[in-house]
């Protein structure tokens, strides 16, 4: 399989994001076809498709199947400030937030309630694209705030 091919599959089954697409196609670069198609099929059966993959489940498939692996330069990927839509707290948000990004007050979740913004993120995708009315995310929001407002109340006695 080529790579073009490789990746384009990677994207459909996985949902991958451009940003991140780019990332895991400059990591898979030097493959020859062979390890491409033996990546491929080993993600395809070991790893979900409701599974968010990056270049660290790449690496970790190469690592097993002993396919080469070249260093990469870590992904800069964009901080943007959200509010949250189930208890409106106001953040500073990255898709992929490291330890070192928490300490400096980047958060993947709503520190306050624990929403993960990419829900948000991915419904404003799926209805730009047409791909969705919002339902399922409305009812996602519903049954966060439930627990969020559950879990306040029973905090505050």
């Amino acid at each position: 399989m080529t790579h073009q091919v490789c990746m384009d599959k990677l994207q459909e089954y996985y949902g991958v994001k451009d940003i991140v697409m780019q990332e895991i196609s400059s990591f898979t670069r030097h493959l020859d076809e062979n390890s491409l198609n033996t990546l491929w099929e080993s993600m395809k059966y070991n790893v979900s498709p409701s599974k968010r993959i990056g270049v660290n489940d790449i690496w970790l498939v190469c690592r097993d199947k002993n396919l080469p692996v070249k260093k990469s330069e870590p992904v800069r990927l964009p901080v943007f400030d959200v509010n949250c839509d189930v208890c409106h707290y106001n953040y500073r948000w990255k898709q992929a937030v490291a330890e070192q990004d928490e300490k400096n007050g980047i958060y993947e979740k709503c520190p306050r309630c624990g929403f993960p913004y990419y829900e948000t993120w991915n419904e404003k995708e799926y209805t730009r694209d047409g791909r969705d009315n919002g339902a399922d995310y409305r009812a996602l929001v519903a049954r966060w705030k439930k627990s969020y407002t559950a879990a306040r109340e029973k905090q505050n006695g």
